[in-house]
């Protein structure tokens, strides 16, 4: 991944194991949040609790925010955004470089593939916090609730997750 201008990042690369694990530590306001937002952004266009992107993240001294991601099959994700603009620009590069503009968050979401076909469910569970706002945020669990009940196939197994968020609590 690389950040540009997002937040506390005027431009970071990492890498992480593609088979193993990734350690990110330091201390607060280091932007290690920052880095899980970079990643839902690339993807999905939305913050790790999804929001869209505020204008207020880009970086102070920028006027554009950029995010390339690098996945496994080889295509690289970017995604830019100009202070004062809306959505922004969508790029994909395939592996063997062949570069495709993305002109709407519906065509994005398509050219992901399995990645872009149920977004909020991917971010949820691709950003651990995300699971807190939704469980503990307005609608006293509900949230949650629908998005699991929405992944289960029978009444019976919506009933049982609604049994289990009762039992702690939650609506």
């Amino acid at each position: 991944i690389r950040i540009r201008n997002l937040g506390p990042h005027a431009d970071t690369r990492l890498d992480f194991d593609p088979k193993g694990r990734t350690d990110v530590v330091g201390p607060s306001a280091a932007g290690k949040s920052t880095l899980i937002d970079a990643i839902s952004w690339a993807l999905w266009g939305r913050l790790a609790n999804g929001e869209m992107l505020p204008e207020a993240a880009i970086h102070d001294k920028a006027d554009l925010v950029e995010v390339d991601l690098l996945l496994g099959s080889g295509t690289t994700l970017t995604r830019r955004r100009k202070r004062g603009g809306k959505g922004g620009t969508r790029e994909l590069t395939r592996k063997g470089g062949t570069l495709e503009q993305v002109t709407t968050e519906m065509a994005w979401l398509q050219a992901l593939g399995p990645l872009g076909r149920n977004p909020d469910l991917l971010r949820v569970i691709a950003c651990p916090l995300a699971w807190v706002e939704l469980a503990q945020g307005e609608g006293g669990g509900r949230p949650l609730r629908d998005l699991l009940a929405g992944l289960l196939g029978t009444a019976s197994e919506r009933d049982l997750v609604i049994e289990l968020m009762a039992a702690e609590g939650l609506k």
